[in-house]
Order: structure tokens, then C-alpha cells, then sequence
């Protein structure tokens, strides 16, 4: 299930990117797959802290920083 449900974010964000207009470069599957460890290692971690409510908004917001800061640099989309 762990499994399939990776697929389908790795499907999601692929299409997602194909459709972005303000990229000069597309993101491969391998960058797609770093972000994507790099999100699950950081939810790993908050749980296994214990993930208050405090520490899942933190998250949240940090997640967001960490994709969008690594794929304006994956693509060469200036912020």
C-alpha cells in the first residue's frame, strides 16, 4: 500500500511539473525522487518526536520551503 501510494505522488508531481510554465528545465525522476525522500524523512523525524500540533504546522511550513527552494533550483524558475 506504502508502495503504491508513492507511485502516485511521484505520477503526481511528474505531471504536475510537465504543465509548469515558468520552468526553463523540467525535473527529472531522480530529483522527483530526492524531494520526495527528503519530504519522508522529515515527516519520519517529527513523528518520532512526537508531533505535537506545534511541531506538524512547523512541518508544514518547513516542507513547503524545502520543495519550493529545490525545485526553483532543479528548474532554473527564478522566486
Amino acid at each position: 500500500m506504502i508502495k503504491k501510494a508513492g507511485q502516485r505522488q511521484r505520477k503526481a508531481l511528474e505531471a504536475m511539473f510537465q504543465t509548469a510554465r515558468d520552468t526553463e528545465s523540467r525535473l527529472d525522476r531522480f530529483a522527483i525522487d530526492i524531494m520526495c525522500s527528503a519530504m519522508a524523512g522529515a515527516m519520519r523525524s517529527v513523528l518520532e518526536a512526537g508531533a505535537s500540533p506545534a511541531m506538524v504546522r512547523k512541518l508544514r511550513e518547513h516542507l513547503v520551503l524545502l520543495c519550493q527552494s529545490y525545485m526553483a533550483a532543479g528548474t532554473g524558475r527564478r522566486p
